[in-house]
């Protein structure tokens, strides 16, 4: 399960897989500050109940969800506000940031 959230300058992306979960944040618009933690857990229910605290409390603090599949890497979302403004189902950047494919 990956799920991606937003506020007016930063992301952050839970990946959950079986009993760990990999959190990656930076601001939006630059790819130097992108970060990524990793945490592992006894089991998948503690892994997925501690992945449900973080992603109420982003909530909480005014991060919204996307609400498009997201098929890029995080660090190129160069064309988030776009998507998320023009109410798209799914977002796919090339590379370079230089083209993106909004549906």
């Amino acid at each position: 399960m990956k799920q991606t959230f937003f506020d007016d300058e930063k992301l952050w992306q839970i990946t959950l897989a079986g009993t760990t979960f990999t959190t990656a944040y930076g601001k939006t618009y630059n790819s130097d500050s992108l970060r990524e933690t990793t945490k592992s857990f006894d089991s998948e229910e503690k892994a997925s109940k501690e992945a449900e605290k973080l992603i109420a409390k982003k909530v909480k603090s005014g991060y919204q969800k996307l609400r498009f599949n997201l098929d890029a890497p995080l660090e190129h979302l160069c064309s988030l506000q776009t998507a998320q403004d023009q109410n798209a189902t799914t977002l796919s950047i090339n590379e370079d940031c230089s083209e993106a494919f909004i549906e």
